[in-house]
């Protein structure tokens, strides 16, 4: 079942889904539900290519008892999807529930009859192509204790991209840092916010997209952001990574790792 800011399309529509066509901008087609990984040669050996686009495509049969429903719910679709960012929902048989940030690239309406239409919809991917599932694969809290500056802990990776990964400083804290000691003896890998962040407020940023927002959405002043010069701002060994968070004015603050396969 498919889904659009919370609204399940097919009852939208009040005819059904006719068609799913799930594309990359390069022309690799897979399904959604399975990883989007394009293996390709390149010299010497094999390497693993990302897309950076994703398109989506959902034919819908528009359908009503009359003229004036009819053309009710042909708008009521098109309000719905507009052109505004949305969460793309995709509920699998399995009983997994993956989402993709989307906003609508291409309608196409084609009339069949006075009281039903197909509709084209293609959406296009947003911050990144790929869908994650709601239910995280791995995640991991850390709380720095009352009268201490850091805080040590372990993440287990269970062998994850990077691109995956979202990382939740909690506040109050000013200037969060977490290093990765498994990649960096000594500090050489971290990542870090240069700024306070209140009581019951967080930021959330998203590795692979290089996005940062606050709790309530709003985006996250990029430019206060440090790390190692990691492609993905920080990144994780496979298994058990020793990992430290801290900062100034911790009372105590906390940060949460998160990582969703991609699909």
């Amino acid at each position: 079942m498919w889904y659009f800011r919370g609204q399940h399309l097919a009852t939208v529509a009040n005819g059904g889904l006719y068609e799913v066509e799930d594309l990359y901008d390069d022309g690799w087609f897979t399904w959604a539900g399975r990883p989007p990984r394009i293996i390709s040669r390149v010299g010497r050996p094999r390497v693993t290519h990302w897309p950076d686009q994703r398109k989506v495509g959902l034919g819908l049969v528009v359908a009503a008892d009359n003229v004036g429903t009819f053309e009710t719910r042909l708008m009521t679709l098109r309000a719905l999807v507009g052109s505004d960012v949305g969460v793309l929902r995709h509920e699998l048989k399995n009983g997994w529930v993956l989402e993709m940030q989307a906003r609508l690239n291409n309608w196409d309406l084609r009339t069949e009859s006075d009281l039903v239409a197909k509709v084209s919809l293609e959406f296009i991917s947003v911050e990144e192509p790929f869908f994650r599932r709601v239910t995280p694969e791995a995640a991991t809290d850390a709380q720095v204790a009352e009268d201490e500056s850091t805080v040590d802990f372990v993440h287990h990776n269970p062998g994850l991209t990077d691109r995956g990964m979202v990382i939740r400083f909690r506040g109050p804290v000013t200037d969060p840092t977490l290093w990765n000691f498994t990649l960096g003896p000594d500090g050489e890998l971290y990542f870090g916010y240069q700024g306070s962040i209140p009581e019951n407020d967080y930021i959330e940023f998203a590795v692979g997209s290089r996005t940062a927002r606050w709790k309530n959405g709003n985006e996250a002043d990029a430019t206060r952001i440090v790390h190692s010069g990691d492609k993905y701002w920080f990144v994780l060994a496979n298994g058990d990574n020793v990992l430290r968070y801290g900062g100034s004015g911790v009372e105590p603050a906390a940060v949460t790792i998160i990582q969703q396969p991609p699909f």
